[in-house]
């Protein structure tokens, strides 16, 4: 295993050009103060075996050629394989599983990027050049959590989620805790650089108990759920706090209504609808001011900062703010008044915006909607059965549904794709335990609320940029024509689209609709695959999905904190302020919420695959024979990869010699072999025919 002694080798071979002279043959590693020569010992032919040293016809210890370090982050897959990002925002290099020194998920590395023919010879799946990490420069982590094994007469930590790809010794007192989860803290071993050991500083429970998995989730991403005392005190302050000195305009006299999963408590936009005339009308879109309980630089907003999302778990929130605010005074609960920040939308038939403003209210929601009451009422159901408010409702909805419908075909006309990805949602009771999976995909009723949510951000960030001031923007850049090309051939193989040209931009609405026709969560996520990942940034790239030049985020400032930061730059230019506070760093904003984000989503998705998983081993404990339809995604020399569309799940199904030839987008039956639900695998074999 490289450590100290080869990273301080290497980075005194980057710096001498000539080389460094071999003083010995001896085991040491003296490489780190090795004067006028380095012992040929069990560093240098680490690195003479993995290809990044040599030793040319003098006797010195020489670079191979080709190659160079690189510095950067380190992110590692389910299958142990990782991509370093380098620092300089160069192009990364993949790191094959084995190859990782002893590098944890998110850690600060050197690597040696290998040169000449070795680099063409191995490449990474994305075609990157191939890479051996030398040793951990800065680690992100202290702690991995993992379940406790006895593994070879010895007590071990298998760490779960993508941190770690190799047991970890324990003290043998852990021995009381196999078969259980834990989070161990990270013990450096001396002399090695990188070499670790661990200790075990919590017990979560027993692996089996589906309720440890989202302590385990929790502290896997490093997601707090406790806020501070202070927190607290100032929550509470806020929501006994009167409405304030500057005047508000009073829409309590419109009928406001709200549109959300049955199960949300932190409502935070709202809508309602007047004509203005023939061919007009004047949509507002209300959204809790959460910013007038948030003042900039209390301890509430530090928080907020540093969480940067809420996180959402099946049966569970882990909130960006308290819940004194998230579900009490700032969330638009019908019946009481709330103060709102308010986008009005003057829309024509046509589907325009023609001008937009904005204002600070004062509101009353009438009527709660679950997205399900919604859809129900689109379609025509239980409509001669309303009466009184009811009745105003079903008349506002239909109305919203047309102009939404027109603002909707005016985005696709533009060039904007269908980004939404149908899923399985886990649904769990009080114990955590998966009762069913429940398909999800956008509607009628999710549609409505969707594009006056765009509307209303799109406005927000023009505003903005109208009046001179700087924000965060919600960028989304263009993607390369090799990765659309190569989504394409995929679905091409499957059979899924016939087109033999290259994608544009307007032909990738094009491939979206056809993934969508058939086994659409697999196809749809191939091609949206093909994007390149939205994210916050202080300079305006525009967003490519949406098909829109201006973009910010400003409809859920209480579950994501750059809503915030957009309602407080509205605030104060509506009052002539002066836009963005002096001092700002909002690029360093943008790059903390942006990982934020995508730490969260990582979050989700990690504890979305376990509950699947629990479920389907659940069918398996029910009918141990039990057979599964799966579409063959892609296929590789030692197998493979499948979809299972009744579990929402990705699974691999290794091959046989003697099994019949199979191709992309083909449909199969398969029996499980292999179930974990820590390390999120499922190992499949076909059935014959």
């Amino acid at each position: 295993m490289p450590g100290k002694a080869c990273v301080d080798l290497l980075v005194r071979l980057a710096r001498d050009a000539g080389g460094v002279p071999v003083v010995g043959s001896g085991s040491g590693d003296t490489a780190g103060d090795c004067g006028s020569g380095v012992s040929l010992g069990g560093t240098v032919r680490r690195l003479a075996a993995l290809g990044v040293v040599r030793i040319d016809a003098s006797g010195r210890v020489c670079l191979t050629s080709g190659g160079r370090l690189v510095r950067g982050r380190v992110v590692f897959s389910p299958g142990g394989h990782g991509v370093v990002e380098p620092r300089d925002g160069s192009q990364g290099v993949f790191v094959a599983s084995g190859n990782g020194a002893m590098a944890i998920h998110g850690d600060e590395v050197l690597a040696w990027k290998v040169g000449g023919s070795a680099a063409d010879r191995r490449r990474g799946p994305r075609r990157l050049p191939q890479a051996v990490v030398l040793g951990v420069v800065e680690r992100r982590r202290e702690s991995l959590t993992g379940i406790v094994r006895h593994l070879g007469g010895g007590v071990w930590l298998e760490a779960t989620g993508l941190a770690f790809h190799r047991p970890l010794r324990l003290d043998a007192q852990a021995s009381a805790q196999v078969g259980k989860r834990v989070v161990a803290r990270l013990v450096p071993l001396p002399d090695t650089g990188v070499g670790v050991e661990a200790e075990v500083v919590e017990v979560l429970g027993p692996a089996h108990d589906p309720g440890t998995d989202i302590p385990l989730v929790l502290a896997e991403y490093g997601l707090r759920t406790a806020f501070p005392v202070e927190i607290g005190s100032e929550a509470r302050e806020a929501a006994a706090a009167a409405a304030g000195p500057h005047e508000r305009v009073d829409m309590r006299d419109r009928f406001v209504i709200t549109v959300d999963p049955p199960e949300s408590r932190d409502l935070d936009d709202a809508l309602s609808l007047r004509r203005e005339g023939p061919g007009c009308w004047e949509v507002c879109v209300h959204i809790a001011d959460v910013s007038h309980a948030v003042r900039p630089g209390s301890a509430l907003d530090r928080e907020a900062c540093a969480r940067g999302c809420s996180v959402y778990f099946p049966g569970r929130v882990v909130p960006m703010l308290p819940e004194a605010l998230s579900n009490g005074l700032c969330s638009l609960h019908p019946g009481v008044d709330r103060l709102a920040l308010t986008a009005v939308l003057h829309v024509t038939g046509s589907g325009s915006v023609e001008r937009a403003g904005f204002v600070e209210t004062v509101i009353r929601s009438r009527r709660r909607f679950t997205y399900a009451e919604v859809q129900a009422l689109l379609e025509g159901g239980g409509r001669d059965s309303l009466v009184g408010s009811d009745a105003r409702a079903a008349c506002l909805l239909r109305e919203l549904d047309r102009l939404a419908r027109s603002l909707r075909q005016g985005r696709l006309r533009d060039g904007a794709l269908e980004l939404s990805v149908p899923s399985l949602r886990p649904v769990v009771d009080a114990s955590g335990e998966v009762t069913a999976l429940e398909r999800e995909e956008a509607d009628t009723a999710h549609h409505l609320v969707e594009e006056f949510m765009l509307a209303a951000n799109e406005a927000a960030c023009r505003m903005l940029a109208s009046a001179g001031v700087q924000q965060l923007h919600r960028v989304h850049g263009s993607p390369s024509p090799a990765r659309v090309d190569a989504a394409a051939a995929v679905l091409r193989e499957a059979g899924v689209f016939e087109d033999g040209g290259v994608p544009s931009g307007t032909d990738l609405h094009d491939l979206l609709q056809a993934a969508g026709q058939s086994d659409a969560e697999v196809w749809t996520a191939t091609v949206l695959g093909a994007l390149p990942r939205a994210e916050y940034s202080a300079d305006n790239g525009g967003h490519f999905g949406l098909a829109k030049s201006h973009y910010a985020h400003f409809t859920s400032p209480i579950r994501r904190y750059p809503d915030l930061v957009t309602h407080r730059l509205l605030k104060s230019l509506l009052r002539g302020g002066p836009g963005t506070p002096a001092g700002t760093d909002l690029e360093a904003l943008a790059r903390h919420c942006s990982e934020r984000e995508q730490n969260s989503q990582r979050a989700e998705r990690h504890l979305m695959d376990m509950k699947r998983i629990r479920y389907l081993c659940r069918q398996l404990a029910a009918e141990p024979e039990r057979t599964c339809a799966a579409v063959i995604v892609a296929c590789h020399r030692p197998g493979a990869r499948v979809y299972l569309p009744e579990f929402g799940l990705f699974a691999w199904m290794p091959a046989c010699d003697g099994s019949p030839e199979i191709r992309p987008g083909e449909r199969v039956t398969v029996r499980c072999r292999t179930v974990s639900v820590d390390r999120r695998v499922v190992e499949v074999a076909r059935c014959s025919a």
